[in-house]
């Protein structure tokens, strides 16, 4: 999981000296005496001079409000005077008042602008934003390469964000081929400075070997520092790593620790976890309710294995009272998120309609999302859909489409199902060795109908050569499964 950085406005309050000048020393002074009254007199007094470090500091106080009414357009004004005059500090804050609309109109032109000139004077803060600025498109067109030029500017000058952009920019291949082992010096340069997004990427590299051996106990240190740091997806992954037991000794009571820390911080990932881990009773008490508790957190949160989680707890009645309404808006969130197991369940609601309404055309809606994702059970209901024209209209050329695709996954009774059609001459013309074929894959699968029909065939010739033998031997298999009909073939034939 990456999270990117975005630099935030950066106001520098350093005051700049003011070489010769009387009443700007006179204002740093007051200033350092934290006398801002004072100080934001002799500013604006050197500022109406034109003195441009006075301008910046003037520009300063009335943006921080220190000594004078905050007045966001008084700074903009003495920030721009600075800035036209060559001051980088003045340039840099200007630029980032055009960024984010503040005291001005947002203007990512303007913005980009000032940065330009902030940066040319080696501003490191100015090359980040520069940076940001081509890297996310703002007033100019998406540019990578330049991204990357102006961000090693900037992290050759110490800045640790433009640091961690290079570690995303080498990871993912963004205006350089990918190089993993760079992006992993960069990070691990990050996270030594104590940023935590950088300790959490270091320890999932460790983790999963990019860039750098896998290393199981480093990934563990790296998103400890990380968790501590009050990551939530930090939380996350060191949960995981106690929970399976790797970089550290097993402990389901530790994972569910973190799983528990991190859900609390509406990661929903972790709160899926956590209520896992109660439905499991791992590492806590076994709780049906407080998994219903956590799987509904983190449904609302959007995530998709919850919202299946959430409806199959309604539809059963599991941690709350079941309720078939409330499972069928749970499964459709998630069926809408394709999740195949939602998309399918959803369809059977529909398909048997108890304590809900029969509704055959999503019905069908549904089981053919399931069915696209091979799911045999939905291509086999299709068949019946169609077959039996349960939406109001027998389909045979989509049930037969249907019912062989069920049957291509070796469904028994859609198999079934396709001999009864081509031997009956129903929905396709009559074919008894089609009809052979189809239901001798179900006696196969122990399909005791097909088992006595097959017998029959063998008997009769239908379809295959006539075998006393194997009618025999089929009629057997369906009468030791119980199916009376089968023996009385089997006198009739002994008897011969």
């Amino acid at each position: 999981m990456r999270k990117i950085i975005f630099s935030s406005l950066i106001l520098f309050q350093t005051l700049l000296l003011a070489n010769k000048m009387d009443d700007s020393n006179n204002g740093i002074t007051a200033y350092d005496s934290k006398n801002y009254l004072e100080a934001a007199y002799w500013f604006t007094k050197a500022a109406k001079e034109g003195e441009p470090s006075a301008q910046t500091n003037l520009a300063i106080m009335y943006y921080l409000g220190q000594g004078i009414k905050q007045d966001y357009n008084e700074a903009l004004y003495w920030f721009e005077n600075a800035a036209s005059q060559g001051n980088p500090t003045a340039q840099l804050n200007l630029g980032n008042m055009y960024k984010n609309g503040v005291g001005t109109l947002q203007d990512y032109e303007k913005a980009h602008y000032w940065f330009e000139q902030a940066a040319n004077w080696g501003d490191a803060y100015a090359q980040l934003n520069l940076g940001e600025i081509y890297y996310l498109g703002l007033g100019v067109k998406q540019n990578y390469e330049n991204a990357l030029h102006w961000f090693e500017k900037s992290a050759i000058n110490e800045q640790e964000q433009a640091q961690y952009y290079l570690g995303i920019m080498h990871e993912n291949g963004l205006g350089t081929p990918k190089d993993l082992e760079k992006a992993f010096y960069w990070y691990q340069k990050v996270a030594l400075q104590n940023n935590a997004n950088a300790q959490h990427t270091l320890g999932y590299m460790y983790e999963k070997g990019l860039g750098v051996s896998q290393n199981y106990r480093e990934a563990f240190l790296w998103y400890e520092k990380a968790a501590v740091a009050k990551l939530p997806y930090a939380k996350y992954n060191l949960a995981s790593l106690y929970y399976r037991g790797l970089g550290v000794e097993q402990s389901y009571k530790e994972a569910f620790n973190w799983y528990e820390k991190a859900a609390k911080q509406n990661y929903a990932d972790a709160q899926v976890s956590l209520a896992y881990m109660y439905d499991e009773g791992k590492g806590v008490e076994k709780s049906s309710q407080k998994a219903f508790y956590w799987y509904g957190k983190a449904a609302i949160l959007g995530n998709s294995t919850a919202q299946l989680n959430l409806a199959i707890m309604y539809h059963l009645g599991q941690g709350t009272s079941k309720d078939l309404e409330k499972a069928a808006v749970w499964y459709e969130r998630a069926a809408k998120a394709n999740k195949v197991a939602a998309q399918y369940n959803l369809a059977q609601l529909y398909y048997e309609g108890v304590d809900i309404e029969h509704n055959y055309s999503l019905a069908i809606y549904w089981f053919k999302h399931a069915a696209h994702h091979k799911i045999a059970d939905a291509q086999y209901k299709l068949g019946e859909i169609y077959f039996n024209g349960l939406d109001g209209i027998k389909n045979y050329p989509n049930a037969l489409f249907w019912y062989e695709e069920a049957a291509k996954q070796n469904v028994a009774k859609a198999q079934h199902k396709l001999g009864q059609i081509y031997y009956r001459g129903e929905a396709a013309p009559q074919d008894y060795k089609k009809a052979f074929y189809w239901y001798e894959k179900a006696a196969q699968q122990g399909e005791v109908a097909a088992q006595y029909v097959v017998g029959y065939m063998y008997e009769f010739g239908q379809g295959t050569d006539f075998d006393y033998e194997k009618a025999v031997e089929w009629y057997k298999k369906a009468y030791d499964s119980g199916y009376v009909e089968a023996q009385i073939r089997l006198d009739k034939l002994l008897k011969k």
